[in-house]
């Protein structure tokens, strides 16, 4: 993967790949499958938003979208201990994984109102 840089052609579906001098470049090991090699990128992603959420002990986290980088970025936030961890998005079978992972309230913003049923007296981050 190479990020948004611009002057890249090809990208990351190329057999070969030119990259600017003084690139930081990390090879996959062969025998890391394919489909967990494929999450480096989406996870790094998801931890830099965790980490620039900058969750404290205690605090009421509410991640939006659980996706597959939502579900990655719920997973991570539990790490931080937030008092309370909101999944939103509007499909109720990701809401399901996501109580499965971890959320301790997940709301179908579709069909309810995220901010009356997750409203607490706590310190809300939005990631």
């Amino acid at each position: 993967m190479f990020g948004f840089q611009g002057g890249i052609d090809d990208g990351g579906m190329a057999e070969y790949s030119k990259f600017p001098k003084g690139s930081i470049i990390h090879k996959v090991p062969k025998e890391l499958p394919d489909e967990y090699g494929a999450l480096i990128e989406p996870l790094a992603c998801a931890i830099h938003a965790v980490e620039r959420g900058e969750i404290q002990l205690g605090d009421t986290a509410v991640i939006s979208g659980m996706g597959p980088i939502g579900l990655m970025m719920l997973q991570i936030a539990k790490l931080k201990n937030p008092g309370l961890l909101i999944a939103l998005d509007t499909r109720d079978f990701r809401l399901d994984i996501a109580k499965k992972l971890g959320a301790d309230i997940t709301i179908n913003v579709a069909e309810e109102d995220a901010v009356k049923k997750g409203k607490r007296p706590y310190r809300w981050l939005w990631l």
